[in-house]
C-alpha cells in the first residue's frame, strides 16, 4: 500500500472497553506503537492481498475500511480470511466525515474480541474439564460436536477403532482414512481443509492427534455450507489436544495392565516357587482375573524375520524392537479374546504366549485340532492386520494349571522354533507333531549329523546335480505312501518297473537296501535330516 494516500485512525482501550484518545498516524502502526487500536484507512483502489492482510495485522493493524465512492468487489479468499481471522474489511462511502464512524468500527472491534477472548476461555475449561475428570473420548466427540454443530469422526490409530458423532452420520460414515490426500495425514497440529468435490458436498477439517511426534490418531470434522469461523477452529484445535491427552492416558493404562501380565508370567515360567513366592504369586494371578483351578494350553506366536526388527537405521524403514512386539502383542491378544474370551494373553522375551483354558475330558487328538485351528485363524487375521510381519506358531502338548504350565510354554517354545527351523515362515506345528526332529535338533554333535546324512540321502542331491533328478523324490513318495511301491508308483505317474530300478539305483549310489528295514530307516532319517540341515543352517 505503499505511496497511497492511506491514513491510521488508532486508539487506545480504556477500562470500560470503549476507545479513547483517537488520532491519527502519518507514518504507519510502527511508528508510536503506544496506540493499541489501528483502522487502517485506504482508497477503494488499493484492495489489499491476504499476504498484505497478514503482514498488517502483525504490525497493529486491527481493520480495514477502503474509503470510495462505490463499494469494491473483494475476492472470495479475502473475505473468508477477513471472516475467519476476526480481521474486517469494510466500506466507506468517501463523502462525509469519518471520524465518527471509525471509532465506532473500533468500539465494536474491542466488543467482537474481547467476546472472542469469553469464548476461548470457556472452550478452553470445557475441554479441560471433561480431559481431568477421565471424560471419554465419545464425551470429547460430543462436547465439540455441541460447540462447533458440525459431524465429527474420531479415529483412534492405537486401539483401531472409529468414533462418529452423531452415530453413523452420512457425511462420514462410509470416509475411510486411505481415500484421503497424503498431505491431509501429515498435517500434524494444524488443521488441514480438503474442499468439497461434487462426489463429496462438504470440507473435511482434518487435525493429527500428535503426541511426542508419534500420531495416536485423527480428528476429522465435516464443514457444512457456512465456513468454521476462528472461534469453531479453536474449538477443534482444543478438542484434539484434549484427545491426546486421553489417547496417552488410555494407552498408558493399557500399557502397565499388559506389563503386570507380562511379569506376572514371566515369574511364573522362570522363578523357583516355595510356598511364599507360591503364594504371591496366587494373589497376583487373582487380581488380574485368572483362574488358577482351571488347566491351560500354551500356544506360542513368534515374529519371522524378528532380526530386521532390532535395526536403528529408520531410512531404512524398519521400526523399532519393542514397537513391533507391541503391535503384535496388541493384535494377537484382540483377536484371541474375540475367539476364547478366557484367554490370556502376555509377552516373554521375543514369543507372544497364549494361555487356554482345556477341558479334561476332551481327547487329545480332538484338543489339537481346535486348537490348530484357532491358531491358524488368530495368526490369518493378525498377518493380515500387521500389514506385512509374518508370524509362525507353536502349541504345547502338557496341560497344567498356571503355576504348573512350564512344560506347556517349554512344548510350545521347541515346536515354534523347531517348526520354524525345519517347515519355514509362517508354519503352525504342534509339538506332538515334530517326532524325530526333537531329537536331530538337538543333537550337538552336528558334524556326525551331516556325515550321517551326506552317506544316505546327501549323496542321492549330489547324483541330481549331475544326471537324475527322481531319486530323492522317489523316496519322498514312498515316505508319504508308508513304503507301499504300487501307491508310490501311482501317486509319481510312473511305471512299477521304473520304480524299482530307481530304488535299485539308490542301493547302489548309498549301499542302503530300501527293502530291508535297517536301509528304510536309515534312508528315512536321512530325509528328515536333509530338512533339518537345509533349513537349519544356522
Amino acid at each position: 500500500l505503499a505511496g497511497l494516500d492511506c491514513i491510521y485512525l488508532t486508539g487506545e482501550q480504556a477500562e470500560n472497553n470503549i476507545v479513547e484518545h483517537v488520532g491519527i498516524l502519518q507514518e504507519g502502526p510502527e511508528a508510536q506503537t503506544r496506540f493499541d487500536k489501528v483502522l487502517l484507512l485506504a482508497p477503494t483502489a488499493a484492495i489489499p492481498t491476504k499476504q498484505v492482510c497478514q503482514d498488517l495485522m502483525r504490525r497493529g493493524v486491527t481493520a480495514i475500511g477502503l474509503v470510495g465512492p462505490e463499494c469494491p468487489q473483494l475476492p472470495a479468499a479475502l473475505k473468508t480470511f477477513g471472516d475467519e481471522s476476526f480481521f474486517p474489511i469494510l466500506y466507506f462511502p468517501s463523502s462525509g466525515d469519518l471520524s465518527f464512524p471509525a471509532v465506532k468500527i473500533l468500539n465494536e472491534i474491542i466488543l467482537r474480541a474481547n467476546t472472542e477472548a469469553w469464548r476461548r476461555r470457556v472452550i478452553h475449561g470445557r475441554f479441560t474439564h471433561i480431559a481431568m475428570s477421565s471424560g471419554s473420548l465419545i464425551d470429547l466427540a460430543t462436547a465439540l460436536y455441541q460447540l462447533i454443530g458440525c459431524p465429527i469422526a474420531i479415529y483412534d490409530m492405537y486401539n483401531e477403532q472409529r468414533i462418529l458423532i452423531p452415530e453413523g452420520h452420512p457425511s462420514l460414515a462410509n470416509l475411510r482414512l486411505d481415500t484421503l490426500p497424503t498431505e491431509a495425514l501429515k498435517t500434524g497440529w494444524q488443521p488441514f481443509r480438503i474442499e468439497a468435490t461434487p462426489e463429496r458436498p462438504f470440507n473435511l477439517i482434518i487435525t493429527g492427534i500428535i503426541v511426542d511426534k508419534m500420531t495416536y490418531g485423527y480428528l476429522v470434522v465435516a464443514e457444512g455450507g457456512n465456513r468454521l469461523q476462528a472461534t469453531e477452529l479453536v474449538a477443534i484445535d482444543h478438542a484434539a489436544i484434549a484427545l491426546a491427552l486421553q489417547l496417552v492416558k488410555e494407552k498408558a493404562t493399557q500399557d502397565a495392565y499388559q506389563n503386570l501380565r507380562n511379569d506376572l508370567l514371566d515369574e511364573i515360567l522362570n522363578a523357583e516357587v516355595d510356598d511364599t513366592a507360591r503364594n504371591n504369586l496366587i494373589l497376583r494371578s487373582r487380581s488380574l482375573g485368572w483362574d488358577l483351578e482351571r488347566n491351560y494350553i500354551t500356544i506360542a506366536f513368534g515374529i519371522d524375520g524378528m532380526e530386521r526388527y532390532y535395526s536403528k537405521d529408520v531410512n531404512r524403514g524398519s521400526i523399532p524392537w519393542r514397537t513391533c512386539m507391541e503391535h503384535c502383542l496388541k493384535q494377537i491378544g484382540d483377536l484371541a479374546r474375540e475367539l476364547e474370551p478366557n484367554a490370556i494373553v502376555a509377552g516373554h522375551s521375543d514369543t507372544i504366549i497364549l494361555l487356554l483354558r482345556v477341558e479334561p475330558a476332551q481327547s487329545p487328538q480332538k484338543m489339537r485340532q481346535r486348537l490348530v485351528k484357532l491358531a491358524s485363524n488368530i495368526r490369518e487375521a493378525a498377518v493380515e492386520r500387521l500389514d506385512g510381519i509374518g508370524l509362525s506358531v507353536g502349541i504345547g502338548e502338557s496341560t497344567g494349571s498356571l503355576l504348573e504350565i512350564g512344560p506347556s510354554y517349554r512344548e510350545a517354545r521347541e515346536a515354534l522354533l523347531y517348526g520354524r527351523s525345519i517347515f519355514g515362515p509362517g508354519s503352525i506345528v504342534p509339538f506332538s507333531e515334530l517326532g524325530i526332529y526333537r531329537l536331530l535338533l538337538r543333537f550337538t554333535q552336528r558334524e556326525d549329523l551331516e556325515e550321517f546324512y551326506q552317506r544316505t540321502v546327501g549323496i542321492l542331491v549330489e547324483f541330481v546335480a549331475q544326471q537324475d533328478s527322481h531319486l530323492v523324490p522317489t523316496l519322498e513318495a514312498l515316505v508319504a505312501n508308508n513304503g507301499q511301491m504300487q501307491k508310490a508308483a501311482e501317486s509319481f505317474n510312473i511305471h512299477y518297473n521304473t520304480l524299482k530300478y530307481r530304488l535299485q539305483k539308490i542301493k547302489e549310489l548309498t549301499g542302503l537296501d530300501w527293502h530291508e528295514a535297517e536301509g528304510r530307516l536309515n534312508l528315512h532319517i536321512g530325509l528328515k535330516l536333509r530338512q533339518v540341515i537345509g533349513n537349519n543352517n544356522n
